[in-house]
């Protein structure tokens, strides 16, 4: 009985532990996104986005962005309804994409370019220090 009884508490610490790391790595997500808007903020971009939310539990982290409007200080812009970007908590290096609805991009061109996909998604492959090692996004 007592065995039986230090199993139990045992796979119910381990399960609270596993919440709390799930939450502070979410807590994480949502610091990093707000770090990298504040970055490019600092360098001139244009960043509103309409509602964020971290989620995913209890096999992701995703983050989900609606309403957003990115412009850069080049000219380079893109809007869109939403657009949904999650990975496993098991490996932050390789990120789905989806953008749901429509996105708009406007190219620094002259004249000035417009492209509008109905949605898109693709994939983010990040360095260890968190840069960007690849992208790829497939539009539809």
């Amino acid at each position: 009985m007592r065995r039986a009884l230090f199993a139990v508490a045992a796979v119910v610490l381990l399960a609270a532990g596993y919440v709390a790391v799930w939450f502070v790595g979410a807590g994480m997500v949502r610091d990093r996104i707000d770090q990298w808007v504040d970055d490019q903020r600092a360098e001139g971009a244009e960043i509103e986005i309409g509602d964020l939310r971290v989620g995913g539990f209890p096999v992701r982290f995703a983050a989900h962005a609606s309403d957003f409007r990115v412009r850069t200080p080049d000219g380079l812009g893109w809007r869109g309804d939403a657009v949904h970007v999650g990975a496993p908590v098991w490996n932050w290096s390789t990120f789905a994409v989806r953008i749901d609805d429509s996105l708009t991009a406007t190219l620094p061109s002259l004249p000035p370019t417009t492209l509008t996909a109905a949605g898109g998604d693709g994939t983010i492959v990040l360095e260890g220090g968190g840069t960007v090692r690849s992208a790829q996004i497939n539009l539809n």
